[in-house]
């Protein structure tokens, strides 16, 4: 969209137009003032320049409207001294009060005219920046580090941006003739219907989702949708925002075979991972080392209950820290008392761990 600025200020050649009709309709009511029968001069008392200072205010300046006013009731004047002598005091009352109304109708004009100047300066300010607004998100919808693309209501894509295009291997010409959901892969069609339908009771809305592309590979990608206008605004548009993702999905695949594998290694050689934080009092094992210990599994436990299955004599060799130098390795054997009074013997291999600076 295109803004354009308002013209404020006329040009030379309107300005010459406007000074001609204001002359034209002076002369002509003068004329026609000259003209009049001595009676009906004197009947009107002056009414008949209303019209013209009116129209003479409306379209010149305050001053011309004021000069043309003084004109008129001098001429007003000067017809009826010609045409009856001498000029009564009810006459001059009705000028001066001519020129009275007339000031009025020309200051009010004025106060009018600046209003309205300065409601357009406003609003042609406020143009300007819209102006440099739009620019700016032009210039940040194209060069985003995103893809970006405006829906409409029903899903049509309607405008997308240079790294959309990129993501899914169309051109925009293209993509705007595409429903999303056809970019969408088909395993992934009822996340972004229910996108859609939560954004009716929601501003915005976010889930990871599969592209296909138009060489037919799938690109993982994390959406988000949100209401580019206000609900109750029409038209309605939507505003969507994709992130390639695809090298953060394949780091965390590795990241979980990998402790698949270690998991089974520890498993089947008997092994337990642990870890214990003296600042916190909490102790973190795997599935494994609790099954040693004689508890049921869980992510994190107090150091208490370590503890209290550890036999007394060996209480110590839970070496606190400030015990052990810095980033020695840490290596010892305890009994566990398991159910029943069974003394299984663990041996527990670490490091002292430094974490800001301190052990």
């Amino acid at each position: 969209m295109r803004l354009l600025s308002l013209n404020l200020h006329p040009n030379s050649s309107s300005k010459l137009l406007t000074h001609l009709a204001s002359m034209s309709l002076l002369i002509a009511t003068l004329a026609v003032e000259t003209a009049l029968p001595a009676s009906m001069a004197y009947d009107i008392g002056f009414f008949e320049f209303v019209p013209t200072i009116i129209a003479i205010s409306y379209l010149e300046d305050r001053l011309i409207a004021l000069a043309a006013t003084f004109v008129m009731v001098a001429v007003g004047l000067l017809a009826r001294d010609i045409l009856s002598n001498p000029i009564n005091v009810e006459v001059w009352i009705r000028a001066i009060l001519l020129l009275v109304a007339g000031a009025m109708i020309a200051l009010t004009f004025h106060r009018q005219r600046q209003d309205y100047r300065t409601l357009l300066q406003v609003a042609e300010a406020r143009l300007v920046a819209l102006e440099a607004t739009e620019n700016s998100y032009r210039w940040a919808f194209e060069r985003a580090a995103i893809g970006f693309a405006n829906m409409s209501e029903n899903g049509e894509l309607q405008r997308s941006n240079k790294r959309l295009c990129e993501m899914t291997g169309y051109v925009e010409e293209e993509l705007s003739s595409l429903p999303l959901r056809a970019l969408v892969h088909p395993d992934d069609n009822h996340t972004l219907a229910e996108a859609l339908t939560r954004l009716k009771d929601t501003t915005s809305f976010g889930s990871e989702i599969r592209l296909l592309k138009k060489d037919g590979t799938v690109l993982w990608t994390r959406l988000a949708l949100s209401l580019a206008v206000p609900a109750d605004a029409l038209p309605q548009s939507i505003f969507v925002m994709m992130d390639d993702i695809s090298g953060e999905r394949t780091a965390r695949e590795a990241l979980r075979a990998q402790k698949e594998w270690l998991d089974l290694a520890l498993s089947s050689s008997r092994l337990g991972t642990w870890r214990i934080d003296f600042e916190s009092g909490s102790v973190n094992g795997s599935a494994a080392f609790w099954e040693m210990m004689g508890l049921a599994p869980a992510p994190s436990r107090p150091l208490q209950e370590l503890t209290a299955v550890v036999h007394p004599a060996d209480l110590p060799n839970l070496t606190a820290p400030g015990e052990l130098a810095s980033g020695a390795d840490y290596d010892a054997e305890i009994r566990i008392r398991r159910a029943g009074g069974h003394i299984r013997w663990i041996a527990l291999r670490g490091r002292d761990e430094l974490r800001d600076g301190r052990a």
